[in-house]
């Protein structure tokens, strides 16, 4: 059976995608406090905090099931103190983020009156542009909070594997704590700092599945993406007889 594959303008997404996030995703970030926004760093840094304490924990049982003295009970006594909190440098960054992101809310709620007041279509525009680049500048310090996050999780368990004084049960135990524990800040850090509620919450699909036959490409079957470092979003849409369906894909 035949598919042909169409491919929806990228401008009209951009340009609607833009539009979509300054109307339903700035009031909610202007409308937040201070207060709430180091709440929400806390509760993810106090789950970041378990997977330590989870390591620490399971080290510990580890430890109790040898004699005292033994050197295999003193090397995971020491697995478990190293394990007990955060480092430093992490509860730094936590805090330096949670800043930037105070900072960032600060000149949004400054630009977002004067956006919405605004009757000139010219400076309408330039505002615009600002709210948008405070947008991306946001998401810019979340993705780089997100990526940090998980690359120190993933030391906990590189640390663990590297000691070749503990053995594989004891081993098992603290990799199944910590996954346990890591999956769950991973969880957090996506909804309480990145908060991208998933496909189905996306501008993007709702764009596309309520395009304009107009905005799609004429030809069929034709398709070409541009973008930098390998990521391009691009829209399809697959059509045979009797069914159409729209489909959103990234490369």
């Amino acid at each position: 059976m035949k598919i042909e594959v169409g491919v929806l303008n990228p401008a009209m997404i951009s340009e609607l995608a833009d539009s979509d996030r300054l109307e339903k995703v700035v009031p909610g970030i202007v409308s937040e406090t201070d207060r709430d926004i180091e709440t929400r760093f806390r509760d993810v840094e106090h789950s970041h905090y378990q997977v330590y304490a989870n390591a620490a924990r399971a080290y510990a049982l580890e430890a109790a099931k040898h004699k005292d003295g033994s050197s295999e009970r003193l090397q995971l006594e020491a697995a478990a103190i190293s394990q007990a909190q955060l480092p430093d440098e992490i509860v730094r960054f936590y805090a330096q983020t949670a800043f930037l992101i105070k900072s960032n809310t600060a000149a949004l709620r400054a630009s977002w009156r004067p956006y919405v007041a605004e009757q000139d279509p010219i400076n309408r525009q330039s505002q615009r542009r600002k709210m948008l680049l405070l947008l991306s500048e946001r998401e810019q310090i979340t993705r780089r909070f997100s990526d940090h996050v998980h690359r120190d999780m993933l030391d906990v368990e590189v640390t663990l594997k590297g000691n070749a004084a503990i053995g594989a049960s004891a081993k098992n135990a603290v990799q199944q704590a910590v996954d346990t524990q890591a999956n769950a800040t991973s969880q957090a850090v996506r909804k309480e700092i990145i908060d991208s509620g998933g496909l189905e919450h996306s501008p993007y699909a709702y764009i596309v599945a309520s395009a304009d036959k107009l905005h799609w490409a004429p030809r069929y079957n034709d398709t070409m993406a541009r973008g930098m470092f390998g990521n391009t979003d691009i829209a399809i849409k697959v059509v045979r007889p009797r069914f159409r369906r729209r489909l959103g894909a990234l490369f």
